[in-house]
């Protein structure tokens, strides 16, 4: 489908601070070329997902001490946020983290990708998926009702992660792989500085989408 013909969704951010550093947008291929083919249909969840860690002040490194242990990533059990209102559909929880630097995780099923994940039903068929949380650190439940900005979950490590981090996206179907992604633009947010050059100048955006590499604050 066109990215010209489809009108981004704007929701809040599904973190808050300073320092946020997003990745593997739909400005790179990472994500964007992902796909899934099953049931003679070919399915690009991720198209417009991405990836987000958190900086020093510096901008130059996203851990302090051991790079084997979760707790030494600045990110690590940081809260998420709903992006807008909704209802929790579904859940999975008790899946065991990864070692901070783990390299080449192997699955039996292609759902264990995902980690620990949520899945919000935002209304319209959108839905906004939350992977790789922290097991047993939920703050909600199956079928309750949310508000935007709630707490609902802690970021961490599990499933198909090399190191804690948020996987988010928000697609047409309730399943993290086998639907379509949709667009969406954050409605605030201040661009303190690039992953390459360091910090810089504050620049308030309302309404739009981060460029790869770019730090955030909310």
């Amino acid at each position: 489908m066109p990215r010209l013909t489809e009108v981004p969704l704007a929701i809040s951010s599904p973190v808050k601070g300073d320092n946020w550093l997003f990745i593997n947008q739909s400005t790179n291929e990472y994500h964007f070329f992902t796909m899934f083919f099953t049931g003679m249909k070919l399915w690009r969840g991720e198209r417009f997902a991405f990836d987000n860690i958190k900086l020093n002040d510096e901008m130059d490194e996203m851990l302090d001490g051991d790079p084997k242990i979760n707790e030494s990533y600045f990110n690590y059990k940081d809260t998420l946020y709903a992006v807008a209102n909704g209802t929790v559909l579904h859940m999975v929880d008790g899946r065991p983290e990864n070692r901070g630097d783990a390299r080449d995780i192997t699955f039996a099923n292609l759902d264990e990708y995902a980690g620990n994940y949520l899945v919000l039903d935002i209304g319209n068929s959108r839905y906004a998926f939350y992977a790789h949380c922290v097991p047993n650190e939920f703050m909600v439940t199956k079928g309750e009702t949310v508000k935007e900005g709630d707490p609902i979950a802690l970021l961490g490590n599990s499933g198909n992660s090399t190191g804690p981090h948020l996987h988010f996206q928000i697609t047409d179907g309730p399943h993290i792989f086998f639907s379509n992604g949709l667009p969406f633009v954050i409605k605030k947010y201040t661009k303190i500085g690039k992953s390459e050059t360091g910090p810089s100048s504050p620049v308030v955006y309302t309404n739009a989408m981060m460029e790869e590499q770019t730090v955030i604050s909310f």
